[in-house]
């Protein structure tokens, strides 16, 4: 069987390296086509490097502009402000004034006057009245109506347009969280260290525009926590090697921009309905690579800074390879969301007596309109809800009298028809991802020329390469269960 392994190992590593080779080669031509979306790369490498994307070029830009602030903050925390309720204050105040210079007043006053207005419906003591904050908030702010009001607050500078829109957005799921964990705890004092609370919760500067995102409950545990516990020398050596374990994939992700242009072909769909299909397979593979490597860096980083003030975050993505099913890809993804939507909105809906299918659809609806409930959202979404439901069902025909004896199976022919079974999924789970990281044109032109107009032989060689990257996640899945060797496994033994 080790040698079956193998080859199957091989097979996929071969066909992910030709795909993405196919996909570089088709593209370079388009720094020259297209100037204004690259800008100078490393001078050793003699190559263009890909600048598309706004999202990655402002938050790493404020990290390298306002890295003082953090410092500054992790070195108050750990000498100056080591009691809780001194702590909290500190925050409090110091992210307000973190936040006013980096985005200005304008932007703050905003976030300050939301986090206001759901910090006084919260006090009523209905939670559904939070909830049609949150909702009517998030509807008002994919709105056009809401550019007008963006003009009217002179936000111009795409930095700031841009941080506005992601910190908002952030804002909203955590103000719905402290709101809906502070009425089920029956929390009634509202003294200076309890509003200090919330306010370092919605605005903890590490994570403001980055993520992940901590339920309020979790967070508040975490502070007070920290009274208790200090930072060790073992500590700060240990998360001195995370922060920069997690700064090496940067140059990882910068030295890759130079080579894979998926965020800046993803604009210019004409070109891509062009490529051939390893092309096409090679981008449709870059866009959930490139996007995996890039929250794993943004997660890590806030993470790993977090860590050196005693707060531990919701882990960075799990490794891409293993994501070959739906349900595993939205839980280990982002941890942070799965689990803000597993507490605020999937296991209230079980409570009210809706079904799990029908819970998971709200879930998902509440991810497409938090996004911007474009074409490809919406479309990406309904696709990822269907898949997640026929593993549902497929899960429950498991405990029929077929699935029974499908169970008792040796475990290589198990194995094999698992990853039989998860082919399909797998091949329409990274077409989802596509819609979701790109554009409907993008998304379209994949799912026509990889499915709906693929020729018979085609097709049965793409089924073959994605049953070997199901026995490949499957493997790395279990190997990774077996013997955790990741970084966050290594700093939660060296706690104890």
């Amino acid at each position: 069987m080790w040698i079956e392994k193998k080859i199957y190992l091989a097979v996929w590593i071969i066909s992910i390296s030709a795909a993405l080779v196919s996909f570089s080669k088709s593209c370079k031509n388009h720094p020259k086509e297209f100037p204004d979306d690259f800008g100078e790369g490393w001078q050793f490498l003699e190559r263009q490097q890909d600048q598309s994307d706004i999202e990655w070029a402002v938050l790493t830009s404020l990290f390298k502009e306002y890295w003082f602030i953090l410092v500054v903050q992790i070195i108050c925390t750990n000498l100056f402000f080591q009691r809780s309720k001194a702590r909290m204050l500190f925050y409090a105040m110091y992210s307000i004034l973190a936040l006013t210079l980096i985005v200005g007043i304008t932007i703050s006053i905003v976030f300050l006057m939301y986090i206001l207005l759901m910090f006084c419906i919260h006090l009523t003591g209905k939670k559904q009245y939070c909830y049609l904050l949150t909702i009517v908030s998030l509807f008002l702010v994919h709105h056009t109506r809401f550019f007008n009001l963006k003009e009217f607050l002179l936000i111009e500078m795409e930095r700031d347009l841009f941080l506005f829109d992601v910190g908002l957005a952030w804002l909203l799921s955590k103000c719905l969280s402290f709101a809906v964990d502070r009425i089920d705890a029956k929390r009634n004092i509202y003294n200076v260290s309890d509003i200090s609370m919330v306010l370092t919760y919605c605005l903890f500067l590490p994570a403001f525009f980055t993520g992940p995102l901590i339920a309020y409950e979790s967070f508040h545990t975490e502070m007070l926590k920290n009274e208790r516990d200090t930072l060790s020398s073992k500590n700060i050596l240990l998360n001195t090697v995370y922060l920069l374990y997690q700064l090496s994939y940067y140059f990882v992700y910068e030295f890759l921009l130079h080579f894979m242009y998926s965020s800046s072909i993803s604009y210019y769909p004409e070109i891509v309905a062009n490529f051939d299909r390893w092309s096409l397979c090679g981008l449709g593979y870059a866009l959930p690579m490139m996007f995996y490597l890039k929250y794993f860096i943004l997660f890590g980083i806030a993470g790993s800074l977090s860590r050196f003030e005693g707060i531990t975050l919701p882990p960075p993505p799990k490794c891409f390879t293993t994501s070959y099913l739906a349900s595993f890809l939205y839980r280990h993804f982002d941890r942070g969301l799965y689990l803000w939507l597993l507490k605020y909105l999937y296991l209230p809906m079980l409570k009210i007596g809706l079904g799990r299918i029908s819970a998971q659809s709200l879930c998902f609806a509440f991810v497409a309109i938090w996004h911007g409930s474009d074409a490809a959202i919406c479309i990406s979404s309904v696709l990822n809800w269907l898949l997640v439901a026929s593993e549902v069902i497929a899960k429950h025909l498991s405990t029929s009298k077929i699935g029974k004896k499908i169970q008792k199976l040796p475990s290589d022919m198990h194995g094999r028809f698992c990853a039989a079974l998860a082919t399909p999924h797998f091949i329409l789970l990274c077409i989802s991802c596509d819609f979701f990281l790109s554009n409907y044109e993008i998304g379209a032109l994949i799912l026509n020329q990889m499915v709906i107009r693929f020729e018979l032989i085609p097709l049965a060689f793409l089924l073959c390469i994605m049953y070997c990257g199901c026995h490949v996640s499957i493997d790395v899945k279990k190997f990774q269960e077996k013997g955790p060797l990741s970084m966050n496994f290594i700093l939660d033994k060296g706690k104890t």
